[in-house]
């Protein structure tokens, strides 16, 4: 499953943060509220992400500020309304 970043729209593999919470010696859910604040950022090895002009990137932070941490829950409404 993909979450996305919120600034970018970027998608990324939701095993992604577990890894990097793994090489962070941190919980995935830690790494996983970064991420839905930080976005790309999370992932100190990735490119700098760009603010997208598109309008994925403001559906997908309101996804995350409504749900939290329900990633599962905030990629599926965001695959229903078709915005990623």
């Amino acid at each position: 499953m993909d979450v996305y970043c919120r600034k970018c729209g970027e998608p990324w593999e939701n095993e992604e943060l577990h890894e990097q919470a793994a090489e962070n010696g941190t919980t995935y859910a830690e790494t996983a509220r970064r991420f839905r604040v930080e976005g790309c950022a999370v992932f100190e090895w990735a490119e700098p992400c760009t603010p997208s002009s598109s309008t994925a990137a403001p559906l997908i932070a309101a996804a995350y500020d409504l749900l939290g941490d329900d990633m599962d829950g905030a990629t599926a409404i965001l695959e229903d309304v078709g915005a990623v």
